[in-house]
Protein backbone atom coordinates (compact mmCIF):
# COMPACT_ATOMS: atom_id res chain seq x y z
CA UNK A 1 0.00 0.00 0.00
CA UNK A 2 1.79 3.37 -1.32
CA UNK A 3 0.65 6.00 1.14
CA UNK A 4 1.03 9.52 -0.10
CA UNK A 5 2.65 11.53 2.56
CA UNK A 6 3.91 15.04 1.57
CA UNK A 7 7.42 16.45 2.83
CA UNK A 8 8.97 19.60 4.17
CA UNK A 9 12.04 20.71 1.71
CA UNK A 10 15.12 18.59 3.34
CA UNK A 11 13.14 16.21 5.71
CA UNK A 12 11.24 13.27 5.68
CA UNK A 13 7.72 12.96 7.53
CA UNK A 14 9.26 10.78 10.65
CA UNK A 15 12.17 13.10 11.08
CA UNK A 16 9.75 16.44 10.43
CA UNK A 17 10.65 18.67 13.27
CA UNK A 18 8.41 17.53 16.76
CA UNK A 19 5.52 19.82 16.04
CA UNK A 20 4.77 18.82 12.23
CA UNK A 21 4.50 15.27 13.70
CA UNK A 22 1.29 15.20 14.61
CA UNK A 23 -0.13 16.88 11.32
CA UNK A 24 1.76 13.73 9.17
CA UNK A 25 0.64 10.98 11.25
CA UNK A 26 -2.90 12.84 11.08
CA UNK A 27 -2.42 13.09 7.63
CA UNK A 28 -1.50 8.98 6.97
CA UNK A 29 -4.69 8.20 9.02
CA UNK A 30 -6.64 9.97 7.23
CA UNK A 31 -5.49 8.96 4.00
CA UNK A 32 -5.17 4.92 5.69
CA UNK A 33 -9.01 5.44 6.61
CA UNK A 34 -9.82 6.91 3.11
CA UNK A 35 -8.17 3.85 0.87
CA UNK A 36 -9.89 1.23 3.06
CA UNK A 37 -13.38 3.05 2.45
CA UNK A 38 -12.73 3.30 -1.14
CA UNK A 39 -12.31 -0.60 -0.98
CA UNK A 40 -15.18 -1.51 0.95
CA UNK A 41 -17.08 0.87 -1.62
CA UNK A 42 -15.92 -1.14 -4.68
CA UNK A 43 -16.55 -4.28 -2.94
CA UNK A 44 -20.05 -2.92 -2.50
CA UNK A 45 -20.03 -2.02 -6.34
CA UNK A 46 -18.59 -5.44 -7.60
CA UNK A 47 -21.66 -7.21 -5.15
CA UNK A 48 -24.35 -4.72 -6.56
CA UNK A 49 -22.77 -5.95 -10.27
CA UNK A 50 -22.95 -9.27 -9.77
CA UNK A 51 -26.76 -9.71 -8.36
CA UNK A 52 -28.13 -6.86 -11.22
CA UNK A 53 -26.59 -9.23 -13.53
CA UNK A 54 -28.36 -12.20 -12.10
CA UNK A 55 -31.90 -10.36 -12.00
CA UNK A 56 -31.34 -9.32 -15.77
CA UNK A 57 -30.67 -13.07 -16.16
CA UNK A 58 -33.76 -14.02 -14.29
CA UNK A 59 -35.89 -11.79 -15.90
CA UNK A 60 -35.11 -13.09 -19.71
CA UNK A 61 -35.92 -16.44 -18.35
CA UNK A 62 -39.09 -14.65 -17.28
CA UNK A 63 -39.95 -12.94 -20.38
CA UNK A 64 -39.06 -16.30 -22.17
CA UNK A 65 -41.14 -18.07 -20.04
CA UNK A 66 -43.80 -15.46 -20.33
CA UNK A 67 -43.25 -15.52 -24.48
CA UNK A 68 -43.93 -19.18 -24.41
CA UNK A 69 -47.13 -19.25 -22.21
CA UNK A 70 -48.37 -16.08 -24.63
CA UNK A 71 -47.65 -18.55 -28.00
CA UNK A 72 -49.29 -21.76 -26.06
CA UNK A 73 -51.99 -23.16 -27.74
CA UNK A 74 -55.29 -22.40 -25.73
CA UNK A 75 -56.79 -25.59 -26.47
CA UNK A 76 -57.90 -27.39 -23.37
CA UNK A 77 -58.23 -30.67 -25.54
CA UNK A 78 -54.59 -30.87 -25.24
CA UNK A 79 -53.79 -30.01 -21.72
CA UNK A 80 -53.28 -33.64 -19.54
CA UNK A 81 -53.51 -33.57 -15.80
CA UNK A 82 -52.05 -35.81 -13.52
CA UNK A 83 -53.80 -38.24 -11.78
CA UNK A 84 -53.71 -36.66 -8.34
CA UNK A 85 -54.98 -33.32 -10.24
CA UNK A 86 -57.84 -35.11 -11.26
CA UNK A 87 -58.55 -36.81 -8.21
CA UNK A 88 -58.66 -33.56 -6.54
CA UNK A 89 -60.93 -32.00 -8.36
CA UNK A 90 -63.63 -35.07 -8.36
CA UNK A 91 -63.48 -34.93 -4.54
CA UNK A 92 -63.56 -31.00 -4.47
CA UNK A 93 -67.01 -31.03 -6.50
CA UNK A 94 -68.19 -34.32 -4.92
CA UNK A 95 -67.65 -32.79 -1.85
CA UNK A 96 -69.71 -29.86 -2.97
CA UNK A 97 -72.71 -31.68 -4.11
CA UNK A 98 -72.95 -33.46 -0.62
CA UNK A 99 -72.24 -29.96 1.26
CA UNK A 100 -75.16 -28.96 -0.50
CA UNK A 101 -77.78 -32.07 -0.35
CA UNK A 102 -76.44 -32.21 3.04
CA UNK A 103 -78.25 -29.00 3.66
CA UNK A 104 -80.95 -29.58 1.89
CA UNK A 105 -81.88 -32.22 3.71
CA UNK A 106 -80.99 -30.89 6.71
CA UNK A 107 -83.91 -27.80 5.76
CA UNK A 108 -86.57 -30.76 4.54
CA UNK A 109 -85.79 -32.22 7.90
CA UNK A 110 -86.46 -29.61 10.04
CA UNK A 111 -89.32 -28.49 8.22
CA UNK A 112 -90.98 -31.99 8.44
CA UNK A 113 -90.44 -31.48 12.26
CA UNK A 114 -91.69 -27.68 12.61
CA UNK A 115 -94.84 -29.09 10.26
CA UNK A 116 -95.28 -32.04 13.32
CA UNK A 117 -95.04 -29.71 15.21
CA UNK A 118 -97.91 -27.35 14.32
CA UNK A 119 -100.03 -30.35 13.59
CA UNK A 120 -99.98 -31.49 17.10
CA UNK A 121 -100.45 -27.97 18.34
CA UNK A 122 -103.25 -27.54 16.35
CA UNK A 123 -105.05 -30.60 17.67
CA UNK A 124 -104.23 -29.68 21.55
CA UNK A 125 -106.02 -26.19 20.66
CA UNK A 126 -109.01 -28.03 19.37
CA UNK A 127 -109.35 -30.37 21.66
CA UNK A 128 -108.91 -27.52 24.76
CA UNK A 129 -111.36 -25.84 22.55
CA UNK A 130 -113.73 -28.25 22.60
CA UNK A 131 -113.40 -28.87 26.46
CA UNK A 132 -113.52 -25.49 26.84
CA UNK A 133 -116.57 -25.22 25.10
CA UNK A 134 -118.17 -28.54 26.79
CA UNK A 135 -117.68 -26.55 30.39
CA UNK A 136 -119.39 -23.74 29.47
CA UNK A 137 -122.11 -24.94 27.71
CA UNK A 138 -122.08 -27.03 31.54
CA UNK A 139 -121.81 -23.67 33.13
CA UNK A 140 -124.42 -22.20 31.35
CA UNK A 141 -126.77 -25.22 32.00
CA UNK A 142 -125.96 -25.00 35.69
CA UNK A 143 -127.10 -20.90 35.54
CA UNK A 144 -130.12 -22.04 33.89
CA UNK A 145 -131.10 -24.33 36.38
CA UNK A 146 -130.10 -22.07 39.43
CA UNK A 147 -132.19 -19.20 37.43
CA UNK A 148 -134.78 -21.70 37.08
CA UNK A 149 -134.44 -22.50 40.92
CA UNK A 150 -134.66 -19.34 41.92
CA UNK A 151 -137.55 -18.18 40.12
CA UNK A 152 -139.42 -20.98 41.68
CA UNK A 153 -138.15 -20.21 45.07
CA UNK A 154 -138.69 -16.00 44.49
CA UNK A 155 -142.30 -17.27 43.20
CA UNK A 156 -142.83 -19.72 46.67
CA UNK A 157 -141.82 -16.80 48.99
CA UNK A 158 -144.16 -14.66 47.11
CA UNK A 159 -146.93 -16.56 47.82
CA UNK A 160 -146.13 -17.76 51.26
CA UNK A 161 -144.82 -14.07 52.56
CA UNK A 162 -147.29 -12.01 50.50
CA UNK A 163 -149.53 -9.65 52.25
CA UNK A 164 -153.04 -9.97 50.99
CA UNK A 165 -154.24 -6.71 50.54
Amino acid sequence: MDVFCPTVEGMTPPMANTREAPVFQLVRSNQEQAQQGHERLRGDWRKHEERLIKLENAVSEHGFTIKLLQTASPDLSKTKLSAGTVVTIVFAVVGIIAGQLASTWGVKSDIRDMNTQLNLLQKLQDERSVTLNNKTDAIDKKQEMLRIKFDDLSKEFDRRFQKPR
